[in-house]
């Protein structure tokens, strides 16, 4: 019998029962584990930067009802529009230079002459419109309503009719005939900038600015009397309503971006990837997706308009700007997301990409205060005409025709302290004056701005000729 230990052995392992997990764990090895780890969140870095690039500006609600401004609707039979597009219908259009129409009706062709009675239909259709209160041309709802492009063309033509028709009228010493046919032209600047964008507004500011050089030589003319002056000071005073808020343009903007109409076609026309220096890398799609685009532009103009709309409808003494890297805001706190005017620079100045501007909301304010000026300084030059009809000569103060020809004299909407227009006697004539070009333009050089917004008057002239604005330092 022999005297050795046995030998025990582990018992054989059995493989038939172990996990079918294990054999999916390879990965979990560290050669496997960092690879694939760095792997997904190269492919997760896009939307990770994406994701913390729109983290840092807030997606804020509706700063104002949407739906009730783009559900506005006017009765056709209230709507100036429906008599404007019927009138452009029945236009003849005209092949004649702007030198023959800036001529005026006495020195007009006879071609000419002939072409505005032929549009006579056409005139009295597009008459009827300008005695309507209301305008709203197109539906809202459609993006193409809101930044459609207004029909300069015919705009055009019916200005210059007006305006001939005006002359003409004049000319006969038809003088609140004459009178009627520039009061029309101003009633369709007001009607054109209603529920419209930048471009609207524009095209009523540009028949505001030319319509107001007529009626300035009308109030020259020896035949205007006191009872004409008169009642052209009323209605200007009273037309002059028509003009809608500032705040309705913003809205008309925001409502134009809450589509997303104009975001999604600048988006679709630039490039996935971009590789080389033209055009710019940050052109790229792919890179602007990363940067948060176009969602993050989106953001932004919403909290820029927001901004605007708290305080845009302030009178501009009483507004504080500030300037940032994007362009100009408020120094307000929006009431809906509570964001400071401050706290919303601080959060575009700190953006890598430049902002997508749809307009520039400050030059829209600047170029709706000089509309606002030039109108103002309208109602001037016509109380300063009637007393000078009554006494033969202007007054030495804008004073003195308070209260008996004005209630009050208006305030410089440019004026930081509040104070009136400027207004001095030049010989024979007068001059009045705003601040604006202080502000905004360099007076010693920018002569024809000068004659956009500030006018000199002169004594009454005979019918039969015709006088031209002038800067206050040309003879």
């Amino acid at each position: 019998m022999s005297d050795e230990t046995p030998i025990l052995l582990p018992p054989a392992e059995d493989h038939s029962d172990r996990p079918k997990w294990r054999h999916w764990t390879w990965w979990l090895h560290p050669k496997v584990a960092l690879p694939l780890m760095l792997s997904v969140l190269l492919l997760l870095s896009p939307f990770l930067v994406r994701g913390w690039h729109l983290a840092k500006v807030p997606d804020i609600a509706d700063p104002f009802d949407v739906e009730a401004f783009l559900s506005e609707t006017v009765d056709d039979k209230d709507n100036a529009f429906v008599d404007y597009h019927a009138a452009a219908a029945l236009l003849v259009p005209s092949t004649f230079s702007h030198e023959e129409f800036d001529a005026g009706w006495e020195k007009a062709s006879s071609p000419l002459r002939l072409w505005v009675d032929a549009n006579r239909p056409a005139l009295d259709r597009w008459r009827l419109g300008t005695e309507k209160f209301d305008a709203i041309n197109g539906d809202l709802r459609r993006s193409d309503s809101l930044q459609s492009l207004p029909d300069f063309a015919q705009s055009r033509e019916f200005l210059r009719l007006a305006c001939l028709q005006g002359e003409r009228e004049q000319s006969e010493g038809h003088m609140s005939e004459a009178w009627q046919w520039y009061r029309s032209l101003m009633r369709f600047s007001r009607h054109v900038g209603q529920r419209t964008g930048s471009l609207g507004r524009f095209l009523g500011y540009y028949l505001h600015s030319e319509t107001a050089k007529r009626i300035v030589r009308w109030a020259e003319d020896s035949q205007v009397g006191d009872d004409d002056l008169q009642v052209a000071l009323d209605q200007l005073t009273a037309d002059f309503q028509l003009t809608r808020p500032f705040s309705e343009l913003l809205k008309v903007h925001y409502c134009d971006l809450w589509k997303l109409a104009w975001a999604r076609e600048e988006w679709n026309r630039n490039p996935l990837f971009v590789i080389g220096d033209e055009p710019s890398w940050r052109d790229s799609r792919f890179v602007r997706y990363c940067f948060g685009q176009p969602d993050f532009n989106i953001r932004w103009n919403k909290l820029v308009l927001e901004n605007w709309l708290a305080g845009g409808d302030t009178p501009r003494r009483s507004q504080r700007r500030m300037t940032s890297k994007h362009g100009g805001l408020l120094d307000v706190t929006s009431p809906g997301s509570g964001i400071s005017g401050s706290e919303l620079r601080r959060l575009l100045d700190a953006s890598a990409l430049d902002h997508e501007h749809r307009f520039k909301i400050g030059e829209s304010r600047d170029q709706c205060d000089k509309e606002f000026v030039r109108h103002e300084a309208l109602r001037l030059i016509l109380a300063c005409q009637l007393w000078g009809r009554r006494r033969g000569t202007f007054p030495d103060n804008l004073e003195d025709i308070t209260p008996g020809i004005l209630a009050e004299l208006p305030v410089d909407p440019f004026s930081q302290t509040g104070e009136g227009f400027r207004y001095r006697r030049d010989g024979e004539d007068a001059v009045v004056e705003s601040t604006a070009l202080e502000e905004i333009y360099d007076p010693g050089v920018e002569h024809s701005r000068w004659r956009e917004i500030n006018y000199r008057m002169k004594l009454p002239r005979n019918h039969d000729k015709r006088s031209e604005q002038k800067p206050v330092d040309e003879p």
